[in-house]
């Protein structure tokens, strides 16, 4: 969502960025994951013929490279399983008709469509439908 949010429900919306961010971002690493363990499983082993021995060094370092950025990359995969898991117990607590709105709201083009083909008084349940969604994000997050 690239316009900013403000008011009393700024943090509901904040959080539907970070679900929108961590589902596109959790395919995004999982990729990433899969070319580190290719290059890791590519590298050459340490020897241990000659502790120490310079050989050996190029070796090391292209193993610890990749290494780092295996755990790296699965530290953002954990963060960003979190965030869904939490998206999905939230949405799980729902009611259908609030189920359907929060996935067309997750999903901005589908919801701008949604609120262009409907009229005032449908837009005016939308709303409070939405609103609805928000204050139920406000418990959960009090009891946190």
């Amino acid at each position: 969502m690239s316009r900013s949010k403000t008011g009393l429900n700024e943090p509901f919306y904040q959080w539907l960025d970070e679900v929108r961010r961590a589902i596109r971002k959790e395919k995004e690493l999982k990729e990433k994951l899969r070319y580190y363990e290719m290059k890791l499983t590519s590298c050459r082993g340490i020897t241990y013929d000659r502790i120490g021995s310079a050989s050996t060094g190029g070796n090391e370092r292209d193993l610890y490279y990749w290494l780092d950025k295996v755990n790296e990359t699965n530290i953002q995969i954990a963060k960003a399983q979190a965030t869904l898991q939490e998206y999905r117990l939230f949405f799980e607590n729902l009611e259908p008709q609030q189920q359907m709105l929060l996935q067309a709201r997750l999903n901005a083009k589908a919801f701008t469509k949604l609120n262009s083909k409907v009229d005032r008084n449908e837009r005016t349940m939308i709303q409070s439908l939405m609103n609805s969604i928000v204050r139920q994000y406000e418990s959960v997050l009090k009891k946190k």
